[in-house]
């Protein structure tokens, strides 16, 4: 039998959410998918109707209703934070050039971009610059904590990173304190998110 033929049975078979989700299980075997796969005419007219598949949260993939109920129970940890943003490009360069984030993932395909940022390359965590395309993701953004830190950032030296944060011009709420259980402040970000810098007790 013969390769799919179609975005639908590529989708199906595999679980794909969508096109750049194809391209990174083609990259992980150090391979590039076909150059057909990504014409819009192709893209357009081979849609699958998802049906029976429901999206995974963080974009990953596409799961069966049963396998998605699995999930759920099972209870683990993700590996990518989404942050619903108004501008992919104002985010990343605030993430690159104020905290000093790394980009790790950066492509476009058709109208989406898959952004993630991450704290240093080796880091086991990455934070998704999401679009917000709808009304309700639109209403979290910058509130998506509720007034609360959404993550944190552990720190070897809190003084240190909030001095410089603080000259490339990230704001925060007050100076470091040193608390019982290590030494920390909340800075915000482009669109007022708080984010806990941390550093433990030595």
């Amino acid at each position: 039998m013969g390769p799919p033929l179609t975005w639908a049975d590529l989708a199906f078979a595999n679980r794909y959410a969508d096109q750049s989700h194809l391209v990174r299980e083609f990259q992980t075997f150090g391979a590039r998918p076909p150059a057909h796969l990504f014409t819009a005419e192709w893209y357009d007219a081979t849609t699958v109707t998802r049906g029976e598949l429901e999206a995974c949260p963080i974009r990953s993939r596409w799961a069966g209703r049963d396998e998605a109920r699995w999930s759920q129970e099972d209870m683990t940890m993700r590996s990518v934070f989404t942050l619903f943003v108004t501008d992919q490009d104002q985010a990343l360069r605030f993430s690159v050039d104020r905290l000093g984030f790394i980009v790790t993932e950066d492509k476009r395909l058709g109208d989406d971009r898959w952004v993630l940022v991450s704290p240093s390359q080796g880091e086991d965590v990455a934070l998704n610059l999401e679009l917000a395309r709808t009304p309700e993701q639109q209403m979290l953004v910058g509130k998506q904590g509720g007034g609360k830190p959404v993550f944190a950032l552990d720190t070897d030296n809190c003084h240190r990173e909030y001095q410089t944060m603080k000259a490339r011009g990230v704001t925060f709420d007050s100076e470091p304190r040193t608390m019982p259980y290590g030494t920390g402040v909340t800075l915000n970000d482009l669109h007022g998110n708080k984010i806990y810098l941390n550093e433990d007790p030595r």
